[in-house]
This record gives structure tokens, C-alpha cells and sequence, in this order.
């Protein structure tokens, strides 16, 4: 745009379309830079709200696993619990029971 109103200034004819174009080009490409750069911006804060859900599963599959190993997996306990139900009911029966 400058360079045609440099040329209309200097005397040269210049187009009123060619210069309509122009500015509508160039109004387009900065639209279509705004949207990039607004794209890119929700792009970033969803990567970020993924990292973050990505850290918080980390952390409870860390704890998880960590309450595994103190605590026995439920189908040991019940084996556990049969073994020793077995126990008493062999020791009453010992017993007269």
C-alpha cells in the first residue's frame, strides 16, 4: 500500500481495484494470522491441561501400586481367611468341639 500511494503521489495512475485487492489481502492475511496465533494459544493451555492430567494419573498409579505392596491383593486375603478358618475348624474339631 505504500509503495501505490507513493506511486499516486509521484503522479503515476494507480487502480482503486488493485488497491482494493490489496487491502483486502492483506486484511485477510493478518485475520488469518490472528486465528494461528489464537489457535496456537488453546493449543498450548490444552497441552498444558494434558500434562497435568497425565502428572495427576502418574501420581495415583505411584500410590496405588504403593498401597499394593503394603496391603495384599483381595484374593490372598480370602485365601488367607479360608486357611484359617480351616485352622479353627480343625482345631475345634480337635478340641471336641
Amino acid at each position: 500500500l505504500a509503495r501505490l500511494d507513493t506511486l499516486a503521489r509521484g503522479g503515476a495512475a494507480v487502480d482503486p481495484a488493485e488497491r482494493a485487492r490489496l487491502t483486502a489481502a492483506m486484511a485477510a492475511h493478518e485475520a488469518a494470522a490472528s486465528a494461528e496465533a489464537a489457535l496456537d494459544a488453546r493449543l498450548t493451555a490444552d497441552l498444558a491441561r494434558l500434562l497435568e492430567i497425565d502428572a495427576t494419573a502418574r501420581r495415583f498409579r505411584r500410590e496405588l501400586a504403593l498401597e499394593r505392596g503394603a496391603t495384599r491383593a483381595p484374593e490372598q486375603a480370602l485365601a488367607d481367611l479360608h486357611t484359617r478358618a480351616r485352622a479353627a475348624a480343625a482345631a475345634r474339631r480337635e478340641l471336641g468341639g
